[in-house]
């Protein structure tokens, strides 16, 4: 149990500066990024999501 309690600390850890970083982005400039790589515009809800501080779904 104590290994997986780790192991969520570590991952929580990494979301959170993954979400602080995120929100450091101007909207204008993330919007622009997302129209102009289709690859990263396939990630736009979730990353939206996680600059929102919601959870993701499995």
């Amino acid at each position: 149990m104590g290994d997986t309690n780790e192991a969520l600390t570590n991952l929580s850890t990494k979301v959170l500066f993954f979400e602080l970083e995120l929100n450091r982005i101007e909207d204008a400039d993330l919007e622009a990024a997302f129209a102009s790589d289709p690859e990263l515009a396939r990630y736009r809800t979730s990353v939206c999501r996680i600059a929102q501080g919601q959870a993701l779904s499995a």
